[in-house]
């Protein structure tokens, strides 16, 4: 089916919603924060608030590395005490029974962290921890996971990722809803029929 590719004003300060025109994002958040060869960050919008994306410079192919999830590793006692909202625990590769956690902010140039979160069901990437698996480690790391992609991804498209990874509990779910985003927003896949321009401006140091 052809879908249309003309836009409607959904009500959030006119931003449209299409799927074939891309979208250029206002000046103050057309920016480039972070980027490799793959993916950059930039800035989306969800609900009424401007906050901070990963998005494709290129089409990405099914399983694709896109980007591994870095950051300070922390020691048991500094996880606990942590308010973090990127902490991930990962293999130990020096020692494969063992598990150490990532503190993954931005902050430390972590461009995976800057995948928004969605629902297992509707997110377009996913992250995987290659240390799980016998033969497969990073020579010069302590941690190996990496941000992957599920199906094919155009150009110009944000990357959401399920950071809960399908646990029932769902942690950072609850977290993202008691800071005031949706429910619906996290589980709509309206975000994948989007098209952003790549920015004219960027930060990169």
């Amino acid at each position: 089916m052809q879908l249309s590719t003309e836009w409607h004003d959904d009500g959030l300060d006119g931003l449209p919603w299409f799927v074939d025109l891309p979208i250029q994002r206002p000046d103050l958040y057309d920016t480039v924060i972070l980027e490799n060869t793959k993916v950059y960050a930039s800035y989306t919008k969800i609900g009424n608030n401007w906050i901070g994306g990963l998005f494709t410079r290129r089409a990405l192919t099914p399983g694709e590395t896109i980007a591994r999830y870095e950051g300070k590793l922390l020691t048991n006692a500094e996880a606990d005490a942590s308010a973090s909202e990127y902490l991930m625990t990962a293999v130990d590769l020096r020692d494969r029974r063992k598990r150490v956690v990532i503190d993954g902010h931005p902050k430390y140039n972590n461009l995976a962290g800057y995948a928004n979160y969605a629902s297992d069901r509707v997110a377009n990437v996913e992250f995987e921890d290659r240390g799980k698996t016998k033969g497969t480690s990073s020579t010069s790391k302590r941690t190996d996971i990496v941000l992957q992609a599920k199906h094919h991804i155009p150009a110009g498209r944000e990357l959401r990722v399920d950071y809960d990874m399908g646990a029932v509990a769902r942690p950072f779910r609850q977290q993202m809803i008691a800071q005031g985003v949706a429910a619906a927003d996290l589980d709509s896949p309206e975000y994948k029929r989007v098209t952003w321009r790549y920015p004219r401006t960027i930060l990169i140091e």
